[in-house]
């Protein structure tokens, strides 16, 4: 991908909540998936105790080192009492998400404003 990193994600803050969303609708490739991963744990380290919300809807496919990202900034957060969530997944990653159950790890929502309000209640 020919894009700079930092114009394939956006983000700010709703209701108490980081949120990331990615601009692009290029599935990541193996090396970019994990510097987008690793931007995404600098924004959380960088926004203090807030939780995470990670939507999904522009990304036709979501990798698995782009997933494996995720679940391990997940499981950064979780031992200080922060949680990460994804929301906007296509049908055919929640298929997959459902199959590796992921929802144990890092849940996910229809919508942003779902994932923001089971993260800040």
């Amino acid at each position: 991908m020919d894009q700079n990193k930092a114009d394939i994600i956006a983000h700010r803050l709703m209701q108490g909540v980081l949120l990331v969303e990615f601009e692009s609708c290029n599935t990541p490739e193996q090396e970019e998936a994990i510097s987008i991963g690793r931007m995404i744990s600098r924004l959380a380290e960088n926004y203090g105790r807030c939780p995470v919300v990670v939507n999904l809807h522009m990304l036709q496919l979501v990798s698995n080192e782009l997933m494996e990202q995720l679940v391990a900034l997940a499981r950064r957060l979780k031992p200080d009492g922060r949680r990460l969530a994804v929301c906007c997944l296509r049908p055919e990653v929640i298929t997959l998400y459902k199959v590796l159950e992921l929802d144990d790890i890092l849940p996910h929502y229809d919508s942003v404003e779902q994932a923001v309000n089971a993260l800040t209640s």
